[in-house]
């Protein structure tokens, strides 16, 4: 039998084309710019490698690490280019929603008239401040962000005028419910439409960050003054 020198070359490639592909599957959770750069500096190194030393595939990609490694490698080092704010978690953020939508549902379906106002605060503050939070984080586009806090906050204005136009409890409980399947639906797309935020991704100048948090901090305020009035 005789072994022609392309054998050998279909043989490394096939081996550096399922290293990359494993690379590539390391970093699967970067943007997509970013993973492509990743796997083109490897395929680089490899051909350097290669044309210094032909046929020695198998010490060259031992010689660079297990796919895994230098997967967390390039994971590390995009962390550390990009700044992300605890408060901007996408976990966070939902969780944060989904408690305030949990918490005005069982407000509402209290029949003690005292219950609903003790518990106005806290749907305030978790709702108010999932918001802020979502405007301001980078795990999302702008139109997403949008459109979230569109399905987000309308459903509850059309759900506010209808309890007051109608004295049913049955009406109110399914109007309720419905708003909270709705937000319910609504978390549940922003938490799969999520996508790993790049450096200086609508970035805010440092100037307009403080002046926000000051207006986030006024309403904040407000509101607390205004429950604690109410009481």
């Amino acid at each position: 039998m005789t072994i022609h020198p392309t054998d050998h070359l279909d043989t490394d490639g096939q081996e550096v084309r399922r290293y990359l592909d494993a690379v590539e599957q390391a970093v699967s959770g970067l943007p997509a710019h970013r993973r492509k750069e990743t796997v083109g500096d490897v395929a680089e190194r490899i051909a350097v490698a290669l044309a210094g030393r032909p046929g020695r595939i198998t010490q060259i990609l031992a010689e660079l690490g297990a796919p895994e490694q230098i997967g967390a490698a390039a994971v590390d080092a995009y962390r550390a280019d990009v700044q992300v704010p605890w408060w901007s978690s996408p976990r966070l953020i939902v969780w944060g929603l989904a408690a305030g939508s949990a918490v005005s549902l069982l407000s509402r379906l209290t029949a003690d008239d005292e219950i609903p106002e003790i518990f106005a605060l806290p749907v305030f503050y978790l709702t108010f401040c999932g918001c802020v939070a979502l405007c301001l984080s980078p795990w999302w586009s702008r139109s997403r962000r949008c459109l979230a806090l569109a399905w987000l906050l309308v459903p509850n204005l059309f759900l506010a005028l209808a309890m007051g136009a109608t004295d049913s409890l049955a009406v109110q409980i399914t109007l309720s419910v419905v708003s909270v399947a709705v937000r319910a639906g609504a978390l549940w797309w922003m938490w799969s439409c999520r996508t790993a935020p790049e450096p200086d991704r609508h970035r805010f100048p440092r100037w307009a960050g403080v002046l926000s948090w000051i207006a986030v901090a006024a309403v904040a305020a407000g509101e607390t003054v205004l429950w604690a009035v109410t009481l």
